[in-house]
């Protein structure tokens, strides 16, 4: 059985699907099928190459993903229960954590594991065993052949949330006083532009933002 990852080969450019052999999971590990996965505002700066300090001039096969869920498709050897110490069995729908935090750390202790500066991490380079290290895989597109965009707004709206979407960075304050005022969950789809740039990762202190804008 084979699988597929999205590798890019030159940042900025389109992803290329690549298949390779599904391991067989090691005693202790656990293959999981991939169901949905999330787009991180990280893998966008990736992308763009505003991260080569970390990735390198040239991307070298990256694979992307570091946000996903799925079932539980095959058990390794002593596996039995998840790390809550539940009974975890194949078909089961779970997520997990991406990062390995060494959960020693005055960090990890104050319960802030995912910043945690020892963390370790899966391999990115494409066709480095075991894989599927990372979550992207599938390319959506509409019938015509463009790429899909699923309209958050809708389907928020759908399920009784109030939503609103942000196409514009000026408008960006504006929604957000909105949004909080409301008392409600509310759904922003902020929109983003190449020519704008992106607040690196990490938080954004919402009330700083509404009082000085996207500076």
């Amino acid at each position: 059985m084979n699988g597929r990852v999205a590798v890019l080969k030159a940042y900025g450019g389109e992803f290329e699907l690549r298949e390779y052999p599904v391991p067989d999971p090691e005693p202790g590990a656990i293959l999981i099928k991939l169901t949905r996965a999330g787009v991180c505002g990280s893998d966008l700066h990736i992308w763009r190459g505003e991260m080569k300090e970390t990735y390198g001039a040239l991307p070298k096969d990256l694979t992307f993903g570091h946000e996903m869920c799925g079932r539980v498709e095959r058990l390794g050897a002593g596996v039995g229960t998840d790390s809550m110490g539940r009974p975890l069995r194949e078909g089961d729908r779970v997520t997990f954590c991406y990062f390995f935090p060494c959960g020693r750390c005055p960090v990890c202790l104050d319960d802030e594991m995912g910043s945690c500066p020892q963390k370790g991490r899966p391999n990115r380079v494409a066709g480095t065993p075991p894989y599927f290290n990372n979550a992207y895989g599938t390319e959506f597109t509409t019938p015509d052949g463009k790429p899909y965009n699923p309209d958050f707004v809708q389907l928020a709206q759908a399920f009784g949330i109030d939503a609103a979407r942000v196409q514009e960075p000026d408008d960006l304050p504006a929604a957000l006083t909105r949004a909080l005022s409301a008392g409600v969950p509310y759904l922003l789809d902020v929109w983003t532009r190449g020519d704008v740039p992106m607040p690196r990762t990490g938080h954004w202190d919402i009330a700083e933002f509404l009082i000085h804008g996207n500076d």
